[in-house]
């Protein structure tokens, strides 16, 4: 049905999905039969791809795998079949050993957090201006951006995932604390006794993922060396240079430098986000960066009380941050 997906696409966003792949029958199938993308799709009477929700891993180890690619037919919305897709993911992923999935809702409308809601997720973090403008969605009051939108994370839990330590930027523990505690995460609060920068080795271990098409990009921490402020710097810089205009920088929370580091990471321009559980074996702590872009305050939906609450603290977040020319 790959080829079908593609014509499913098109009639839902046009030619606007940044996601060009999902265009290409072939790149679609290549991804399935890799076992780095899931796939649910709703058929109608004519054998039809009508929907479709995937579910995608970074690794095909991964026990969290993100939702995308979430598209409904414009013919037939209004049905419940994000819904009943969404269910049916979480049933195959509980049946495998998966220990739950995230999502990036659009907040230009409500539909899809409210669809989260109603599946028992819960969210995480506010990615500010993650859709780049442009991206159309079709028969949806205000579905046309002029500026980029913001998104909401969403986590399901699925199953029981493993007893982690999480070492909390001060800063930011009464939220973090909130987020875990309303995504029922087994979680030890710890705080390092001490900060030995002997204990780091020269270089740092990390990965810098660019999706110019998105405007985009991640700088991954996976481990902490003596140079990791200067390389965040240094690539900060070119990726502003670059006219990138969302820059994330995630880190593993189970690491006690993720807090010490936080605040030259602030003192950078970056600020709060939220985390993603289990993302890379653990939980991932992510700060965000905004480069020129202007965020809409007045065309964001924030559906449940902890969303509005979550919007607040990241909106104040980006006002106070400090941006590094």
């Amino acid at each position: 049905n790959a080829l079908d997906l593609s014509r499913c696409v098109y009639r839902s966003y046009g030619l606007s999905y940044r996601s060009d792949y999902i265009y290409f029958p072939e790149k679609i199938a290549e991804l399935l039969e890799s076992g780095l993308m899931r796939s649910c799709v709703g058929i109608n009477a004519d054998g039809q791809v009508v929907s479709h929700l995937a579910l995608n891993f970074i690794t095909t180890k991964s026990k969290v795998g993100e939702t995308g690619q979430a598209v409904v037919d414009p013919r037939y919305r209004g049905r419940g079949l994000f819904e009943k897709m969404k269910k049916y993911l979480a049933e195959y992923s509980k049946d495998v050993g998966d220990y739950g999935f995230y999502s990036e809702s659009v907040s230009i409308h409500p539909f899809t957090q409210k669809g989260n809601l109603a599946l028992g997720a819960h969210e995480t973090g506010i990615l500010l201006g993650y859709v780049p403008e442009g991206v159309q969605f079709k028969k949806i009051q205000g579905g046309e951006q002029s500026v980029r939108q913001t998104t909401v994370l969403f986590y399901m839990k699925i199953n029981q995932e493993p007893h982690r330590k999480a070492y909390l930027p001060e800063k930011h523990s009464d939220m973090l604390k909130k987020i875990f505690e309303i995504n029922n995460l087994d979680r030890e609060i710890c705080e390092a006794e001490n900060y030995d920068l002997n204990e780091l080795s020269e270089v740092s271990q990390f990965d810098l993922k660019v999706r110019p098409e998105w405007g985009f990009a991640f700088l991954v921490i996976h481990q902490f060396g003596k140079d990791i402020y200067e390389q965040i710097k240094y690539h900060l810089i070119n990726l502003k240079l670059q006219k990138i205009e969302c820059i994330y920088l995630d880190m593993p929370i189970s690491d006690k430098w993720t807090s010490y580091f936080n605040k030259s990471f602030e003192s950078l321009g970056f600020f709060f986000s939220g985390i993603i559980p289990e993302l890379y074996e653990g939980d991932t702590y992510r700060l965000q960066y905004l480069n020129n872009v202007r965020i809409d305050k007045d065309k964001i939906y924030a559906v449940s009380d902890f969303a509005k609450e979550l919007l607040d603290y990241t909106l104040v977040e980006m006002d106070n941050s400090i941006k590094y020319d």
